[in-house]
């Protein structure tokens, strides 16, 4: 039933009025409250951003709007969620009939989703999904929603639309299917977007582009736009208002600029201490821990547990000094890679020939040193994640070497094999997928101790319950189940396993940029201590500038799979060469919304690294500009 019209305020449309939401889960045949009284507004052609931690209720909020909360056990306890229709009419989305929110749902409101590999039919093709929204909610025929699906894909920046609308999710990268869902969300140009975590997958450079895209379908349609994220750089990038929540509560809200002046909460300021900021390390060369507060530097060793918020307060810090700036003697070099080539066939044909590669990797080289942290950044698709697995053989190279002790691992001889197994291990980014859920915590730690001949039964638990503490976790987690843990314990347990073999390389993939900025600034300076009690050299492969500037001792930028810049973190962050790495560093968004963009930084779509056979790339040589400071001088986006 249609409720009053009138919900403007100063002047402004607002589409969209919440009052005090109440969201619950029933647990042991009791409901337990996962959102309290709740309550927002989001006015026509304004950006609203929820930020918070994991569990903090941020998600359940835009389910509830979609009323999709009721598929996953939830259920909607009290309040009202008052939406204006594109005729005017407004609803109460909390008491509409199951027939209303169909027409509302991806007509009316959009909502991009966090994880778009789950949120995609696997068996329909991409211009398949789009078309069935744009017929489902608007009077068009066939061949046009045809053209206008292409048209959407285009508008999202997806190069080549026409052939991917005739590919299926799987066959995309995640920035790709990211970008999908987000024309699936606009193709019906919808009154209210919300976007839960819409840019997580993103490089910095399609993070810009998207935010900015945003914006100007968002100025054309007057469309509100309720945005989730706990990137900050994004949201003083995106944000005309701010609302913070903190285990299901809403804590602070606030105009943009006033919030990060001035943040009045003291879980606000702990969230804002966390935050790493493009240039933060100007004039350092070593790395540096984040400033935390005392609750950040430890996890709960169980679940999330109520603390004070006076325990949050800046008066209360521990802060470690960075690590110091004096001059060392040279390190030993630990891991050396020469000239490695890593290529994928691309069959095709009746006969299912070889007709063209993926040059994943061309002939990377780089030196790996003790107690150093090389930073491996670039776009999706530019091969730094190949290099990672092509180091521990979960790829197999095409040429090339890569040394350990003398040993080239590449050949996968015994020896190799088992220096390699035990001396360099990987942490993933998504900790999850990569624990196994039959298997407790403890009996993963021990798992590669045993396998390797290191130890085994009670000397095996004496080992993991001192790794579980040396990552900062309590011992009697050892026999808890992957499920019982939060997401930065979850990826705590992964460094305790990669570390059951004393390593000396550990490579971390992504391993810190799917998770909150609290919980990413807890990982990283647990790496640092890590690094230096035990000396171990770590290959740090990430898209965050900010998170690479502040970890890392020397940074390698890539581009189609070659280095095109390497050198000391701060020469290549303060003195960038290369056209590429500038283009990376000014794509990323800064958490200071008096510096926020206007204008979308220049569009230049990555080349296709896929090539006929025989098409053989042209890789330039590494020119050095300065002490250690290599450049490939070559041609990129048009300028050297």
């Amino acid at each position: 039933m249609p409720i009053r019209n009138n919900i403007e305020q100063d002047g402004r449309e607002r589409v969209l009025d919440i009052r005090g939401l109440t969201v619950g889960f029933e647990r042991d045949r009791q409901m337990v409250p996962a959102v309290r009284d709740i309550s927002l507004h989001v006015d026509r052609g304004s950006t609203v951003v929820v930020v918070g931690e994991s569990g903090s209720g941020k998600s359940v909020t835009s389910l509830s709007i979609m009323r999709l909360i009721e598929y996953g056990g939830g259920r909607i306890l009290g309040g009202e969620m008052r939406f204006r229709r594109t005729g005017g009419n407004v609803i109460d989305l909390a008491q509409a009939s199951d027939e209303t929110m169909r027409q509302v749902r991806g007509a009316e409101i959009g909502m991009i989703f966090q994880e778009p590999m789950t949120s995609l039919n696997p068996v329909l093709t991409v211009g398949e999904q789009i078309v069935e929204a744009i017929l489902l909610h608007q009077r068009r025929s066939a061949p046009e929603a045809l053209k206008e699906a292409q048209a959407t894909l285009d508008r999202v920046r997806i190069p080549d639309a026409a052939r991917v609308m005739r590919r299926y999710p799987h066959e995309l990268s995640g920035g790709m299917r990211q970008r999908v869902m987000i024309a699936i969300a606009l193709s019906c140009r919808p009154q209210l977007l919300i976007a839960d975590e819409p840019t997580t997958a993103l490089d910095v450079t399609v993070q810009a582009q998207i935010l900015h895209l945003i914006r100007e379908l968002q100025r054309e349609m007057q469309m509100g736009v309720l945005l989730i994220t706990h990137d900050m750089g994004v949201v003083a990038e995106s944000a005309d208002r701010v609302l913070v929540m903190r285990r299901g509560d809403l804590v602070e809200e606030n105009e943009t600029r006033a919030l990060f002046a001035a943040p009045a909460h003291p879980y606000t300021r702990a969230l804002m201490a966390a935050v790493p900021k493009l240039g933060a390390m100007s004039g350092t060369d070593q790395p540096a821990r984040f400033e935390l507060v005392r609750e950040q530097l430890v996890e709960p060793a169980g679940a999330p547990v109520a603390m004070p918020d006076d325990a949050l307060d800046p008066s209360t810090r521990s802060v470690a000094p960075a690590l110091s700036d004096a001059p060392a003697k040279k390190p030993d070099v630990v891991l050396s890679v020469r000239e490695l080539v890593t290529r994928f066939d691309v069959r095709s044909g009746f006969f299912s020939r070889v007709r063209r590669r993926v040059h994943a990797v061309e002939r990377v080289s780089f030196d790996l040193y003790a107690g150093e942290t090389l930073g491996l950044v670039g776009e999706s698709g530019c091969g730094k994640t190949t290099t990672g697995r092509s180091l521990l053989q979960l790829v197999q190279p095409d040429s090339g070497s890569i040394y350990f002790d003398g040993v080239d691992l590449a050949r996968r001889d015994r020896r190799s094999s088992r220096l390699l197994r035990r001396n360099i291990q990987l942490v993933f980014q998504d900790p999850f997928a990569s624990l196994n859920p039959r298997m407790r915590i403890g009996d993963a730690i021990m798992e590669p101790m045993i396998v390797q001949g290191i130890a085994s039964g009670r000397d095996a638990q004496r080992r993991a319950a001192t790794l579980l503490e040396k990552v900062g976790l309590d011992a009697s987690m050892a026999r808890r189940w992957p499920h019982q843990l939060s997401g930065g314990q979850r990826q705590r347990i992964c460094i305790a396993r990669a570390l059951s073999t004393d390593p000396r390389v550990l490579v971390a993939d992504e391993s810190v940029s799917a998770l909150d900025v609290s919980i990413q600034a807890q990982i990283v300076n647990l790496l640092i201590d890590l690094q230096r009690d035990l000396g171990i050299a770590c290959l740090f492969i990430s898209h965050d500038m900010a998170v690479v500037e502040r970890i890392s001792h020397r940074v390698a930028v890539m581009y189609l799979g070659q280095v095109v810049e390497i050198g000391p973190r701060r020469a290549v962050f303060e003195n960038p060469q290369h056209a590429y790495t500038r283009k990376l560093m000014a794509a990323v968004p800064i958490a200071d919304p008096t510096r926020r963009r206007h204008a979308a930084p220049p569009l230049v779509e990555l080349p296709s690294p896929v090539r006929d056979v025989g098409d053989e790339p042209v890789v330039a040589p590494l020119v050095e500009v300065g002490p250690g400071h290599f450049v490939a001088r070559h041609w990129v986006g048009g300028s050297y």
